[in-house]
C-alpha cells in the first residue's frame, strides 16, 4: 500500500510539473493575446461547486488560475465513497485554488473554439459519511438468499486535504463580441489524506471520475 501511495504521489508531482512546464512554454512561445474572466458551475467527484477564474491566452495556449467555492449539499448516495460528500463546516473550508491549461485544436473566425484541457483543484473541506451497522440477525429468504437488516449513522469527518485532477475536451461558443459560453467534460482522479490511518495508509484514491462544467466568460483585455 505504501509503495502504491508513493507511486501515486510521484505521478501527481510529475503531472503538476508538466502543467508548470506547459504554462512556461506557452508564455515563452507566444505573446499575450487575450484576457478573460469566467464564472462557472459544475461538478467533480467530491462536490458541486462554483468557480471564478482568470484566463490568459497565448495563441493556441490558454492558462487559467482561479478560486473554487464548494456548494454545501447533502448527498443521498448510499455507497461508501467521497462522491458528492464535501460538506464544509467553517468559512475557509468552502474555498480552494484551481489551475488549468487549455490547447485549442480548432478556432473559427467567429471565435468558436474546440480544445483539450488539464484541470487541477485543491481544497480542504469536511466530509459527510454514512456508517452502516447490523440491527438484527440474518434472515433466510424464500429464494435462498440471505438478508441482514441494517441502519446507518451520519457523521461529519474532520477536514481532509484533497487533490482532484481532470483531463477532457471543451468548447466555447461566442454569444457577443466579448461574451462566450464555455462547456467542459472529462474524467479524472481523486486523492485525499485521511485524518486517520487505514490499511497502513493515510491516503484514499478513487479514479475514472466524471468532470462537468458550464460557465460564461467575459473578455476584458485585448
Amino acid at each position: 500500500m505504501k509503495s502504491n501511495t508513493s507511486k501515486l504521489l510521484r505521478s501527481l508531482a510529475l503531472l503538476l510539473a508538466a502543467m508548470i512546464f506547459l504554462c512556461n512554454f506557452a508564455s515563452s512561445q507566444s505573446k499575450l493575446t487575450e484576457k478573460r474572466i469566467e464564472l462557472s458551475v459544475g461538478m467533480n467527484h467530491s462536490s458541486k461547486n462554483m468557480r471564478l477564474d482568470q484566463w490568459l491566452t497565448f495563441g493556441k495556449h490558454r492558462l487559467k488560475v482561479g478560486i473554487t467555492c464548494i456548494l454545501k449539499v447533502k448527498s443521498r448516495d448510499v455507497v461508501f465513497s467521497y462522491r458528492n460528500r464535501a460538506f464544509p463546516q467553517r468559512f475557509g473550508e468552502y474555498f480552494g485554488p484551481n489551475l488549468g491549461y487549455n490547447f485549442d485544436f480548432l478556432k473559427t473566425k467567429s471565435d468558436f473554439r474546440l480544445y483539450g484541457f488539464v484541470d487541477m483543484q485543491l481544497s480542504r473541506p469536511s466530509f459527510l459519511q454514512r456508517y452502516y451497522y447490523p440491527i438484527d440477525v440474518y434472515y433466510l429468504l424464500p429464494n435462498g438468499n440471505t438478508w441482514l437488516p441494517t441502519a446507518y449513522d451520519v457523521q461529519v469527518l474532520p477536514p481532509q486535504l484533497i487533490l482532484e485532477s481532470n483531463v477532457g475536451i471543451g468548447c466555447t461558443l461566442p454569444l457577443t463580441d466579448r461574451l462566450q459560453l464555455n462547456q467542459m467534460a472529462g474524467v479524472g482522479i481523486f486523492l485525499t489524506k485521511r485524518p486517520f490511518q487505514f490499511n497502513n495508509s493515510w491516503f484514499d484514491f478513487e479514479g475514472i471520475l466524471p468532470f462537468l462544467r458550464i460557465g460564461v466568460t467575459w473578455r476584458w483585455g485585448k
